[in-house]
Formats: structure tokens, C-alpha cells, sequence
């Protein structure tokens, strides 16, 4: 891949090409995605890994004595990444949705999350199979048929939820319930998107405070429920960003959001903020480095390796635990860690450029292709004057 096509602008239909008149991208985007994907990759390869094989590694005793023991970081910059991940989706699905119609919405999301789910779910026996063959032993069991399938559409999480097929996919759990609750408002966030995130922070109150008292599928999507307020962070960012909402009513919404969270995970989780073991505090971490990115926009430049990772980072996202970890497991006490850390690198690099190149960009056009009604069509620039704090820029946008 050379460097100019990996500086070509991004393409995602959740994160349309928005260039300033002289054609550059939202470069910070990119620089998030690409952060909060290294650091879960860092999580399950090296911290993770590690206490697996029970070895030490001088970089990640570094990385504690110096980072995130003073901060307070937990998971090893993993919960961090996925806090990332989601002021990221907050933001950016915000952004596309006001020019997009319900079923645009509906359609780019739905291939945007489930064609690269289905392929992972597949890649899971394979790897198990593998593991057993080497170790006598996989680090979980072999899903059944049934168990995949609930587990590729995500509906393990309402009906199945002690059943775990992708490690990561309670994420996309949360991200999916962002974009139904969008799709429910879509009208209304249209003509008046700070009333649409109130009514959204009111469905997620709701949602978590009965799955207190009631059993079967709301019982279990109060479990998820509990993350979308940090979504409706990056997206209440988005309305003061694009001046649609004042300061002061960005400054509402955005405490709004954290105590709908701080509630809502004491309902549910109520150990996630022992001191030592804080949710909160990697959250705030994220939501500091989210706003102090976006400040920096106008001066950040663009990196033909950033772009890379931010644009495979969904593919990473989720293969890594399986392509990664399996050359990690099988180098385990007959390769340096330092080597097989490359090397499970490697394996992840080459296995998200195939499932990018020949699944996500191919199922992101034909999304794109389908919800236009099949049709290639032009849609005329539209200029939004963006403001944050003291920045202020103009930006054309193109879907």
C-alpha cells in the first residue's frame, strides 16, 4: 500500500469523507481510532498474554510504573481503547446521520457491523480447533451451532446472555443499541437533535432501571444499556462542535450523560467503581484525550500508518484475539515474547488487510449502493461551520 492511497480520504459509511475546501479529513478521527485499537490490542497481547503464560516483560513494567498505575488506568489501557471507541462512534454516527434518511441509517449500519461479525464467529473454530490440537486445550469451548449464530447477530446478548462467542462483541452490543435508539429518534434528531439525545438518555434511564426488577431479555439489555451514555457523550460533543446546542446546554447534556452512567452501572455493576478498579477514571482519561484531539484538529497532519490502522481498525478489533493470540499461544515457551509478539503483529496486519480489502470496504459500498436505491448519485456539497471551544472551521462534507 503506498503512502498516497493510504492518505486518500476515509472511507466508512459511518465516517463519511469530511474535507475542509482544501481537501483535508478530520485527521483526529483517525488518530482515535487508531489509539483506541493499539491500546486493545496492547491489553490482550502483552498484559493479558503475559499473566496467561505467567512471564514479565520490562516494556510492560514500564508502562505500569510510569502510566497506568499513577493514573489509575485499568484493564491495561483496555477498557480505555473501547471508551475511545465509543465518544468515536457517539461522534461520527451523530455527524453522517443528519444526512442520511431512517433507512440510509438502518442499512449502513446493519453492514457496517455484521458482515466482518458472521466472518469472525466462522474464524472461531477453526482457532479452537487449532488450539486444541496444539495444547490438548482451547481457552473456550467449542460453540455450538445455535450458540454462533445468536452470537453473530448479537442476540446472544438479550436471550443467551451467559453465552460469549467474540470476546469483544459486548461492544458492538452497545454500539448497536446507540443505533437503534437513532433509528427510533431519527425524525425527531433531524429537526432538533438536543431533544433527540435527552429522549435517548431517557429510554437508556428506563431501560437499566427495569431491568433491575424484571427478568428475561430486559434483565440482560440492562447490561448493555448502561455503556450508551457514554456514546451520547461524544454525541452531545458533536452538538456543541457543529453549534448546535449552546455551552451551557452542552455542559447539561454532558453531565447529564455521566450521571445517567454512574447510576446506571451502580444499579447494575456497582463494583466497577472500587477505587484501584474504576471504570470512571479510564473514562474520564478517554473523554480529556477525545476533546483535547479535537481542539488540536487544525494542527494535527496526517499520517499514511494512522490512516492504515484507522481505517483496518474494525478488522483489528476483532481478529486480533483469534489471528494474534493463536500465534502468540503457539510460540508460547518456544519463541522470545518479544518475537512472538512481532510475529502474532504480523498475522494480525496480514489477516485485517484481507478481511478489509475483500469484506468491510466491499459490504461498505454495497450498503452505500443499496441504500441509495442502487443508484450512484452526486450529492451537492454541504457547507457546515464547525465550532469547539476557540476552534472554528469550515467543513464540506461528501457522502
Amino acid at each position: 500500500m503506498s503512502r498516497s492511497q493510504a492518505g486518500n480520504n476515509i472511507r466508512s459509511s459511518d465516517a463519511p469523507t469530511s474535507v475542509t475546501p482544501r481537501g483535508e479529513t478530520l485527521r483526529y478521527v483517525e488518530y482515535l481510532r487508531a489509539l483506541a485499537v493499539v491500546c486493545v490490542v496492547w491489553c490482550h497481547f502483552v498484559s493479558a498474554q503475559l499473566i496467561h503464560e505467567n512471564r514479565t516483560w520490562k516494556p510492560l513494567e514500564l508502562v505500569e510504573r510510569y502510566v497506568t498505575d499513577p493514573l489509575a488506568i485499568i484493564q491495561q489501557f483496555g477498557f480505555f481503547g473501547v471508551a475511545v471507541f465509543f465518544l468515536v462512534s457517539g461522534f461520527i454516527v451523530s455527524h453522517v446521520a443528519v444526512d442520511e434518511s431512517a433507512a440510509q441509517f438502518a442499512i449502513r449500519r446493519v453492514f457496517r457491523i455484521f458482515p466482518m461479525l458472521i466472518v469472525t464467529t466462522l474464524l472461531v473454530y477453526p482457532f479452537l480447533w487449532i488450539e486444541n490440537a496444539m495444547h490438548g486445550i482451547s481457552r473456550a469451548p467449542v460453540p455450538s451451532i445455535p450458540d454462533s449464530l445468536f452470537g453473530m447477530s448479537l442476540l446472544n446478548y438479550p436471550f443467551r446472555p451467559s453465552v460469549t462467542v467474540i470476546a469483544v462483541a459486548w461492544t458492538l452490543a452497545v454500539e448497536v443499541a446507540f443505533y437503534g435508539l437513532m433509528f427510533l429518534v431519527h425524525p425527531l434528531q433531524r429537526r432538533n437533535g438536543a431533544l433527540a439525545t435527552w429522549a435517548m438518555l431517557a429510554v437508556v434511564a428506563y431501560v437499566v432501571d427495569r431491568s433491575t426488577v424484571d427478568t428475561g431479555a430486559i434483565a440482560a439489555l440492562g447490561g448493555i444499556f448502561v455503556f450508551v451514555p457514554l456514546v451520547l457523550l461524544g454525541r452531545a460533543i458533536w452538538l456543541r462542535w457543529s453549534s448546535r446546542i449552546s455551552v451551557g446546554h452542552f455542559a447539561l447534556l454532558s453531565i447529564a450523560s455521566w450521571c445517567v452512567f454512574v447510576w446506571a452501572v451502580d444499579r447494575r455493576q456497582p463494583d466497577s467503581f472500587d477505587p484501584g478498579n474504576s471504570y470512571g477514571v479510564s473514562m474520564g482519561v478517554a473523554y480529556g484525550v477525545f476533546v483535547v484531539a479535537l481542539l488540536l484538529e487544525p494542527t494535527i497532519r496526517r499520517r499514511w500508518y494512522v490512516t492504515w490502522v484507522s481505517e483496518r481498525s474494525y478488522s483489528i478489533y476483532l481478529l486480533h484475539l483469534y489471528t494474534g493470540v493463536l500465534v502468540l499461544d503457539a510460540l508460547s515457551g518456544h519463541a522470545p515474547y518479544t518475537l512472538a509478539l512481532v510475529l502474532a503483529l504480523l498475522a494480525t496486519i496480514v489477516a485485517s488487510e484481507f478481511t478489509y480489502r475483500f469484506v468491510e470496504r466491499p459490504m461498505r459500498r454495497f450498503a452505500r449502493g443499496l441504500s441509495n436505491g442502487g443508484l450512484r448519485r452526486t450529492v451537492a456539497p454541504r457547507l457546515v461551520r464547525a465550532r469547539f471551544g476557540s476552534s472554528s472551521y469550515t467543513l464540506t462534507e461528501r457522502t
